[in-house]
């Protein structure tokens, strides 16, 4: 498993060091922080759940991305970031509000083709696309009754350490002096399961971010 996860990275770093140096006509750097709405599919989602409500889980998106820009519309964004997925059900049993709540953390790297598109003032939109794989570094599970919640489960061992997926989405630009304001919502898609059982359920994100450029 390590290897692997060293031959993937060891790809996408020579892919990077080759396009900044052979293509790339500018280069910026910068970090971002975002609000995710995470809320898992599959078909084996509800069954997980026992047939209760499956709500969005809040959390935290914050990394770092390198731009590459290779003409006037088109750029390469590889990014690297820290975020928080996992799944919420929640149901009524005899007038109490019970729910469990699992969350996931995961080092993610998402390899990004920009379209830009040009304009004459400030603000430059654009759309992205791109593959990502992530990296599973934390899994917990906890129950909350009417307000009141239990210790953290560890269910790491009940996670997969990889997730393969893609990302799309659109945002804008805002050129300053020298440098920039970028802003962005985006929807991460898993491809794989999550789970180590190889039940169906994967997971899906709605992202809203904002980001500063160097």
């Amino acid at each position: 498993m390590k290897s692997r996860i060293m031959t993937v990275l060891t790809i996408v770093g020579m892919f990077i060091l080759f396009s900044s140096s052979v293509y790339a006509k500018i280069v910026t750097g910068g970090a971002k922080v975002g609000l995710n709405m995470a809320k898992p599919y599959g078909e084996d989602v509800e069954g997980m759940g026992g047939g209760a409500d499956i709500c969005y889980k809040m959390g935290l998106c914050t990394g770092g991305f390198i731009t590459l820009s290779i003409t006037e519309m088109f750029a390469l964004q590889p990014e690297i970031l820290y975020t928080q997925k996992g799944i919420i059900w929640e149901w009524e049993e005899n007038d109490t509000t019970i729910k469990w709540i699992q969350n996931l953390d995961y080092l993610e790297i998402p390899l990004l083709a920009k379209l830009l598109f040009p304009t004459r003032g400030m603000i430059k939109p654009n759309l992205f696309v791109g593959p990502f794989i992530g990296f599973n570094i934390g899994a917990k599970l906890k129950a909350e009754i009417d307000g009141s919640t239990s210790p953290e489960v560890d269910i790491k061992d009940a996670i997969k350490n990889i997730e393969l997926g893609l990302v799309l989405g659109g945002g804008a630009d805002l050129d300053l002096a020298k440098s920039g304001i970028t802003f962005d919502v985006r929807y991460t898609l898993g491809l794989s399961t999550f789970d180590e059982y190889e039940r169906d359920i994967k997971n899906a994100v709605i992202s809203l971010m904002v980001g500063y450029s160097f």
